[in-house]
């Protein structure tokens, strides 16, 4: 089995135009971003497009391109502007403007098909997707980028046109609010959560 390679590695060689390693990083992030994507629209096939434009635009304008501290920022970065982009080609957003960009969250799972949980953390998932339907747009994809995506908290920042102790609010009051809809603090209502809340941004 081949040995991972990392991103800075495959990002040097992208650069210097190697084919081969813009397929490795089409390949290692086409997934997520397409997931990205579709919390936006849910015009499959215009996300793929963006996505396949994307990387071929990259690959054409590989001599333009720099050191990216971190690869996978880079890539949500440039793809998130590219959907904006496209989606105000098609008047779904105004373009001048990513505040309209509107966060989807995918319904609940039933009952059914999360059996393996007991009624009280039913109930806790039920008051803690109904909080997070409350929240706002910027504040769902923030913690989208950061819980699920796990992206540093300065490259959220820079994709949202904030600054790094902004998000750190958003993300703090985001939290609280969540939290509060579970009821009364315990030492393990923060891992609990969390093993709530990921699945339902993902």
């Amino acid at each position: 089995m081949q040995d991972y390679i990392p991103d800075s590695v495959v990002w040097a060689e992208a650069c210097g135009g190697d084919i081969s390693a813009f397929e490795v990083l089409f390949h290692r992030y086409a997934d997520s971003l397409l997931a990205y994507g579709l919390k936006f629209t849910a015009d499959r096939d215009n996300v793929k497009d963006v996505i396949q434009n994307l990387f071929l635009r990259l690959m054409t304008q590989h001599d333009n391109l720099s050191h990216a501290e971190n690869v996978k920022s880079y890539l949500f970065t440039a793809f998130r502007r590219s959907l904006i982009r496209s989606m105000s080609v098609s008047s779904e957003i105004s373009f001048d403007s990513s505040e309209s960009l509107k966060f989807h969250i995918d319904r609940l799972a039933s009952a059914d098909e999360d059996s393996g949980l007991d009624d009280e953390m039913l109930q806790q998932r039920q008051r803690l997707y109904e909080s997070l339907l409350k929240l706002s747009s910027r504040q769902k994809e923030a913690l989208y980028l950061r819980y699920v995506q796990r992206l540093p908290m300065e490259r959220i920042a820079f994709m949202l046109n904030m600054n790094n102790q902004s998000v750190r609010n958003l993300l703090h009051r985001a939290i609280e609010k969540l939290r509060e809809s579970m009821g009364p603090k315990s030492p393990a209502s923060q891992s609990i959560l969390l093993a709530l809340l990921i699945p339902m941004l993902s």
